[in-house]
């Protein structure tokens, strides 16, 4: 009986070529521009229905505080009283007649203060990229839990939204009914749009809240065109005359989401 024995082969296994590499690279470089792109808009949705949830939220509270009867228990705006703003992103000011070291939940802090948002993380949209994030108030909002929600805060507190103080002059009693606001194009919350670093979805758009509680996201041309001319500086403030304007072109933008 013949045993044939195999030699091993002496011939150096074939490795990858120059050119396969290449293809390769190329490859895996067109499937991530074609799938990268659409994670950062998963991405982006999440966030912004995230950003609705919040605005939920403070609907809740809003309508709750407003059927309360209770003036102390409206969101009202310390100040608005003073300066006038179409809207506000702040959750606390300075008490009036007082030294700065002092302060009163103001605009949508009153919701917490109140005890009719009990998440102070509704204040702090998602998609938010400044310093005004829930992180670095956290430890405020935990101080007031802990002590008592109806003590003034220990500081100036801003949250991710803007309370349009706007609506309190056309909705004075809780007798209006809602398909009344609703007519009347009011608007209660949106995004921050005081400067661009403040958008929280960019210059896409944001979300708005109607009286009536429908909660929408606005953006067209004519309110990217509005956003991108906003100031590029968080602190350049516009006027009370730019803030009409800002607030006349989006409830423009409005009455076409809800048409």
């Amino acid at each position: 009986m013949v045993n044939i024995r195999h030699q091993p082969s002496l011939r150096p296994a074939r490795g990858f070529t120059l050119i396969e590499v290449l293809v390769t690279l190329a490859v895996v470089a067109i499937l991530s521009s074609l799938l990268f792109p659409a994670f950062g808009q998963a991405r982006d949705m999440a966030r912004r229905l995230m950003c609705q949830n919040n605005l939920r939220v403070h609907f809740s509270g809003l309508v709750d505080a407003q059927a309360s009867g209770s003036v102390a228990d409206m969101p009202r705006s310390i100040q608005a009283e003073r300066e006038s703003p179409q809207f506000m992103s702040r959750l606390s000011v300075a008490s009036t007649g007082s030294a700065s070291s002092t302060f009163d939940w103001d605009g949508l802090g009153r919701l917490w203060s109140g005890r009719r948002v009990n998440d102070a993380r509704t204040f702090y949209c998602p998609a938010h990229q400044t310093e005004h994030s829930y992180e670095n108030y956290e430890a405020h909002f935990q101080a007031s839990s802990q002590r008592s929600r109806s003590l003034p805060p220990t500081d100036e507190l801003r949250g991710n939204y803007h309370y349009w103080v706007r609506w309190q002059v056309r909705t004075t009693t809780a007798s209006v009914s809602g398909a009344q606001r609703s007519a009347a194009n009011t608007i209660w919350v949106t995004d921050g749009v005081s400067s661009r670093p403040e958008l929280n979805h960019g210059t896409r758009g944001c979300n708005g809240l109607f009286a009536d509680g429908n909660i929408s996201w606005i953006g067209d041309r004519q309110v990217e065109q509005l956003l991108t001319g906003l100031p590029s500086d968080m602190d350049t403030r516009l006027s009370v005359e730019n803030q009409r304007d800002v607030f006349g072109r989006l409830v423009s933008a409005m009455q076409k989401v809800s048409n």
